[in-house]
């Protein structure tokens, strides 16, 4: 839905027909719209940026890591590769 609201909004190409800026045999067809909101929204007291949480998480993470040798990491490393994929 966004997709066709951008697409519409900036008279650029949808699904398969999009180029994107980085495609030197075409010129861009992609479209690109930034949504601005109030940030103080009623009920929250702060903003956070775009993967803000995901990197406090990976932070808090790395804190509480167990210490594991290289060889053994190198090990479980090769033994996931060789166990088979299910889908």
């Amino acid at each position: 839905m966004i997709e066709a609201l951008v697409a519409t909004r900036t008279r650029t190409a949808l699904g398969d027909d999009v180029r994107g800026t980085l495609d030197p045999t075409h010129p861009s067809t992609e479209g690109d719209v930034c949504i601005a909101m109030e940030p103080r929204a009623p009920g929250h007291d702060r903003v956070r940026a775009p993967g803000a949480h995901a990197y406090a998480t990976r932070a808090a993470n790395l804190a509480d890591a167990v210490p594991v040798s290289q060889v053994t990491w190198t090990s479980a490393q090769q033994i996931a590769a060789d166990v088979p994929e299910r889908h």
